[in-house]
């Protein structure tokens, strides 16, 4: 029966392993999937959003150079200009009015040769140079005709945007006009579960843009290959520390790590509600640039959780595999007790009495030939536990059992019947094998070493060996081998009688 045990177990942990594999597979396939979809997903989304946003903000820039020009062209703004005398704010009352419906206003005007004609009471630092010049732009208009930059208003706290337009007279440049246009478009890009961080490039220093209004930010990179640019002594202010640098105190400071999970590149991010995000730089100009983020916590947490699942059911699988190789082996356990003599672990009398009969009756069926039955008896055994004492008679009881079980093929059926008396039930023996195996048992029993230190002259045992008639009860075959066994005893013991 420990064969047959093994059996189960070994089919239940197969099975086990069988349905671990196949779950396992498909859902490493789904999570395969998943995850292939979750990454497309995200970076579509991110690549759209980030040409939306690009895309809006050179639409912006474009009208904001379109409002320009066209009034750079009023005859009125240009004949202000060419009289080259300070432009008092109520002659720009107009132009301020029409300005306004889109947050802007006239922040300066000068001559051609840069003569200041005409500047707003407030005044701008550039982050990138800290001064209060407005140089960079006038440079840059002079050969380009429009410029534009970002520029940090120190009694807002908000960023502003600069631009700069050449006034023409007849083909000849005669000056230049700088509008104020205050950033609000950038709020109504940002989209659900999206963050919008305007920064310079050359200081990593700017703006996150929500809904509500902006707050100051100063961005650290850990590598990665966000805000790359070069910057030259010149745009250090020749290396020394930027003079009005501290009226730009950040609100906080973002650290941006690149890091990577299920093949999904992203950005840890410290200092920020947000832990997790996709993020796209999409450049504005030279010195800025808008960063598009876009949180994933929640899907990296998804696909955790979908390994998490998947390992929580090929746990449940193993446990129900444990519980069951537990209950089988409770099982087999029960059986051995209950079919299992305890001293000499041989079969015993229930045993006998279960699976005996189903041994008939596939002789009856002609299924087994020659079904032999052997009753042995150990000699004078009541005296070996007078004398020596019933631990000895234990020890050899167990002794010829072991030795009958040794004796005996994996086919035999073994059993201690009660007391000093074996039984072994045999297949396909004729009575003359049958006899020649009794005596071969007699005879090692007689020869039995391991027990001389507690019975110095051993033990011997009688036999009655018979093999059973067609259609014979199992009684009437019991009867006769015992009857046989006695007549073994009576014609002096340690001897086989057969019939």
């Amino acid at each position: 029966m420990k064969v047959y045990k093994r059996t189960w177990l070994w089919l239940l942990w197969t099975l086990g392993l069988l349905a671990v594999l196949f779950h396992g597979y498909s859902e490493y396939t789904e999570f395969t999937e998943s995850k292939a979809q979750s990454t497309l997903d995200l970076s579509r989304n991110l690549h759209n959003f980030s040409e939306l946003t690009e895309h809006k903000s050179r639409e912006v820039i474009k009208r904001i150079e379109l409002s320009s020009r066209l009034l750079a062209q009023q005859p009125e703004m240009i004949a202000l200009i060419t009289d080259e005398r300070a432009i008092a704010p109520e002659q720009l009352a107009p132009y301020q009015t029409l300005l306004s419906t889109t947050h802007s206003q006239v922040s300066m005007i000068t001559s051609i040769e840069g003569q200041i004609l005409y500047r707003a009471a407030k005044n701008f630092s550039l982050i990138q140079n800290g001064s209060l010049s407005h140089r960079p732009l006038f440079h840059r208009t002079n050969r380009e005709g429009f410029a534009w930059d970002i520029y940090y208003d120190i009694a807002s706290e908000q960023p502003s945007l600069l631009t700069s337009i050449l006034v023409t007279d007849k083909g000849n440049a005669v000056g230049q006009i700088v509008i104020e246009h205050k950033i609000t478009w950038f709020p109504l890009l940002k989209i659900k579960n999206s963050d919008l961080l305007l920064v310079n490039k050359h200081y990593h220093a700017g703006f996150h843009f929500t809904h509500n209004g902006s707050e100051k930010i100063k961005v650290e990179i850990n590598k990665g290959l966000l805000l790359q640019h070069k910057r030259t002594n010149a745009q250090l202010n020749n290396g020394q520390p930027l003079k009005n640098l501290e009226a730009f105190q950040a609100d906080q400071t973002l650290r941006l790590t690149p890091t990577e999970e299920f093949n999904i590149p992203y950005y840890e991010i410290s200092g920020f509600p947000s832990r997790k995000a996709l993020i796209s730089e999409a450049p504005l100009s030279d010195r800025w640039s808008l960063l598009i983020m876009i949180p994933i916590d929640q899907d990296i947490d998804k696909l955790y959780s979908e390994i998490s699942e998947t390992l929580t059911n090929i746990l449940l699988i193993l446990t129900v595999c444990a519980v069951l190789h537990k209950f089988i082996s409770f099982h087999f356990k029960i059986r051995e007790l209950t079919f299992t003599d305890e001293l000499t672990g041989l079969h015993n009398r229930q045993h006998y009495n279960l699976f005996v009969p189903t041994l008939i009756k596939l002789h009856d069926r002609e299924k087994i030939s020659n079904l032999g039955l052997l009753v042995i008896d150990i000699d004078h055994f009541k005296s070996v536990n007078d004398t020596y004492g019933h631990p000895v008679g234990d020890k050899v009881l167990k002794a010829v059992a072991q030795l009958l079980a040794d004796s005996c093929r994996e086919s035999d059926l073994v059993y201690r019947f009660g007391g000093e008396e074996f039984l072994i039930l045999t297949q396909g023996d004729t009575l003359e094998q049958l006899t020649a195996f009794a005596n071969r048992l007699r005879e090692l029993t007689a020869d039995l070493d391991a027990i001389r230190s507690d019975v110095p002259n051993g033990v011997t045992v009688s036999i009655g060996a018979s093999l059973r008639a067609p259609n014979e009860p199992l009684t009437e075959l019991f009867k006769r081998s015992d009857q046989l066994l006695y007549q073994a005893k009576n014609n002096g013991r340690n001897r086989v009688e057969s019939a």
